[in-house]
């Protein structure tokens, strides 16, 4: 008899050790589990029950065959997510499905879909009534799987857990690096700014920083006017800040949805970038964009005062001037030579337009003048500005072999057409240092709209510049009403001249910041050689001309060397007391209280060093800011820097110079003119404290 009990607790036995030893080891128990041919789903939870807190969290799994798919909360343009009911539940006071962030696919080339392959994870917080009684939860839960086509499917999961001291530390782990995959808000995640601006219609520009550098890996945005409807993004830019703590990104949103603009006003974000995930709530900031057409009109004038700027107004005195001096000259050869040089003047800023769209489609920095920014561009400049300076003392005339001539006569018909074209294009070409007033609003408009303004605001920029010109055409009999040529003639052309060897000089002190002294004595050297061989004068002139060309070389050495022993020796070179530019400190130092004003420059900047000049070096202005205690920081854009180009940026401001005044009343900043006036100076510095 007490044989056969022995064999019958053998099972009980066999039971009980299972449960004591085997299955608190597993890594998650599945009820009710769902199967069909190409998906799997459970509901997973700790073997020892939901622990004592709310909230307490258990899975919703789904195992996808290859190629099949399940979509997101804001599924795109086809699908449904997937949708648990736990409202028959009991114990359950609320429930919430955490989101890991999907997958963008492209349909077709207009349906863009949020998906998830393979193996999902859904974390579901369970919040209970009484955290020591048990929670039962009936589910239904309704979901799509895609692949070719889209199978609804529809189950129920029902599952009751009681309480438990912990979780187990396997089920643990899964749940801690799955809810590291959902997003978190900003502040979790150590992000002090996060701010979208609404640029046009179908572009934004997004601006986050952070405490901390920013992981590696490819940023991926979703854009919700609300849960489940989505903004369709085209392209996502990132702009290079050099700045591992910032991200700066200009968004560009499919152009069939510019009819909805009311879900514009607020926008929730979720993006990913490596092993970050955030979601933000958040609402639009709309830069006031102004009237297109008063913009073509800001371009035409901003346009037309860069004929007066020193680097451009020696061109037109040039032309002018050749005019007067040649007699019984036709009207008719005057009004179309004007008229070419408008042309070329035109198309040079096409030229640049074209340019401009494609290093934005490219992703790289843009912006009025970077071109300076480059040693080659600027000796060719300062090469082609001797030659100018040289034929104005007389040195030479212009003029190619013949057989050249020949073969440009087919397409021009009169060489004076294509030396009148040039002189367009040489004009537009010593334009670019130079940033008149109007001038950065339009280019700053056009660079940061689409490429159809771009094309437009940068056409009537070149209109702009071509008024002078083309008033002429218009109007030849104006030429009547110039000076009658005379012995002026000659002295006009020499003061011209000695202009642009100054011009030459100061390009040349750019290419010494640039490069080397090396590289300025060669530039010298060639250039004198050649005017040397080419002149048809006396010797003597040439001889004189080239030897202030070396004169001129050397002073530009000896200066930069007196000015690295001079910093060397003195800390303060300057009336003022500036300090590096450094963007992250600016927000640190008004907290404290300061007012800073920010200069940006280049020593190709032409605007700057009249600013300088005439302002920054004022005794009105050094006494203003001296005893305002004013924080002034300055930064160098001679040569590339991806912050200062990141901070112009951010300005929707493409060239320079750039003054912005911060402080306790201006946490935001005070954009000042291209051109800076004591008097708007110190308004605003008052209006910042």
């Amino acid at each position: 008899m007490q044989t056969n009990i022995k064999i019958i607790n053998l099972p009980i036995m066999f039971i009980f050790i299972l449960n004591i030893f085997i299955i608190p080891f597993c890594y998650a128990e599945t009820v009710d589990l769902f199967k069909d041919e190409m998906v799997e789903v459970q509901l997973v939870y700790p073997n020892s029950g939901l622990n004592n807190y709310n909230p307490s969290y258990i899975g919703l799994e789904f195992i996808l065959d290859k190629d099949w798919k399940i979509y997101w909360k804001s599924p795109g343009d086809s699908g449904s997510p997937p949708s648990l009911d736990l409202s028959k539940s009991h114990n359950i006071e609320n429930y919430e499905i955490k989101w890991p962030v999907p997958v963008k696919i492209n349909e077709t080339d207009k349906i863009v879909t949020n998906v998830y392959f393979n193996k999902v994870f859904f974390p579901i917080s369970l919040t209970k009534n009484n955290p020591d009684n048990p929670a039962i939860l009936k589910g239904k839960l309704s979901f799509q799987v895609c692949k070719t086509i889209c199978i609804p499917m529809e189950t129920d999961l029902d599952l009751t857990i009681v309480e438990g001291d912990a979780f187990d530390s396997e089920f643990s782990h899964v749940l801690e690096k799955k809810l590291s995959e959902i997003p978190l808000g900003p502040k979790e995640t150590g992000i002090n700014k996060f701010s979208l601006y609404q640029i046009s219609d179908s572009d934004f520009r997004l601006d986050l920083e952070r405490n901390i550098p920013f992981p590696d890996g490819t940023l991926n945005l979703f854009l919700e006017k609300q849960e489940g409807k989505i903004l369709k993004i085209n392209t996502i830019k990132n702009i290079e800040t050099g700045n591992k703590n910032r991200i700066l990104a200009d968004i560009n949103i499919f152009k069939d949805q510019l009819n909805d603009n009311n879900g514009y006003k607020n926008l929730g974000i979720t993006l990913s970038k490596g092993n970050l995930a955030v979601y933000n709530e958040l609402s639009i900031i709309t830069k006031n964009n102004p009237n297109f057409f008063i913009m073509i009109l800001i371009a035409l004038l901003g346009g037309f005062i860069l004929n007066f700027m020193p680097c451009v107004f020696p061109v037109l005195s040039l032309k002018v001037s050749r005019f007067i001096s040649v007699k019984n000259i036709s009207k008719y050869v005057i009004k179309y030579n004007f008229l070419y040089t408008s042309l070329g003047i035109i198309f040079s800023f096409l030229v640049i337009a074209f340019f401009t769209i494609f290093l934005k489609f490219m992703g790289k920095t843009i912006g009025w003048g970077i071109q300076f920014q480059q040693p080659m561009f600027v000796s060719f400049l300062a090469v082609v500005v001797l030659f100018f300076s040289a034929y104005l003392f007389g040195l030479f005339q212009f003029g190619l072999p013949s057989s050249i001539y020949t073969k440009i006569d087919k397409y021009l018909r009169y060489r004076e057409k294509g030396t009148a074209f040039l002189e367009g294009a040489f004009a537009t070409l010593l334009a670019t240092p130079c940033s008149a007033p109007f001038l950065g609003t339009a280019v700053g408009y056009a660079i940061s709209s689409n490429l159809y303004n771009i094309m437009l605001i940068f056409l009537f920029l070149g209109i702009g510049m071509s008024i002078p010109y083309l008033l002429f055409f218009i109007s030849p009999n104006l030429i009547d009403y110039l000076p009658k040529p005379g012995k002026w003639i000659k002295k006009l052309n020499f003061l011209l001249g000695l202009g642009l060897v100054m011009t030459a000089i100061w390009l040349l002190s750019v290419v010494l910041k640039l490069s080397s002294s090396w590289h300025v004595f060669f530039i010298i050297v060639t250039t004198s050689v050649l005017i040397f061989v080419f002149s048809n004068k006396k010797l003597v002139r040439t001889l004189i001309f080239t030897m202030l060309l070396f004169l001129s070389s050397g002073s530009i050495y000896f200066y930069d060397f007196s000015k690295e022993k001079f910093l060397q020796s003195n800390e303060n070179t300057d009336a003022l007391n500036w300090i590096k530019f450094n963007e992250q400190s600016i927000g640190e130092l008004v907290n404290e209280g300061n007012i800073v004003f920010v200069d940006i420059t280049a020593d190709w900047c032409v605007t700057c060093k009249l600013n300088k000049m005439l302002v920054l070096d004022n005794k009105k202005t050094i006494n203003l800011l001296e005893s305002q205690g004013i924080i002034l920081m300055r930064g160098d854009w001679t040569k590339e820097d991806k912050n200062i180009s990141s901070f112009l940026s951010s300005w929707q401001r493409y060239g320079i110079p750039l003054n912005v005044i911060y402080g306790p009343k201006a946490r935001k900043g005070i954009l000042l003119s291209e051109i800076l006036t004591v008097g708007a100076l110190k308004n605003n510095v008052l209006n910042a404290r």
